[in-house]
């Protein structure tokens, strides 16, 4: 089962106003913005791993 997050009341507020501007359900919303962010972190974390293989070719 997912664990749960915790934000600020802010950051609550700012997101059920967004996602009332998309007509979503506030933690439907919650959870599509977290897995967008998890896809782009994961890419991230591909280019740099790119990166490092290049850097060590260079280093052999």
């Amino acid at each position: 089962m997912p664990a749960s997050i915790e934000i600020d009341e802010e950051l609550y507020s700012r997101l059920a106003e967004a996602a009332a501007r998309e007509g979503k359900d506030v933690h439907a919303y919650a959870n599509e913005i977290i897995r967008v962010q998890l896809r782009e972190l994961e890419r991230a974390y591909q280019i740099v791993s790119a990166f490092d293989d290049i850097a060590r070719s260079y280093g052999e």
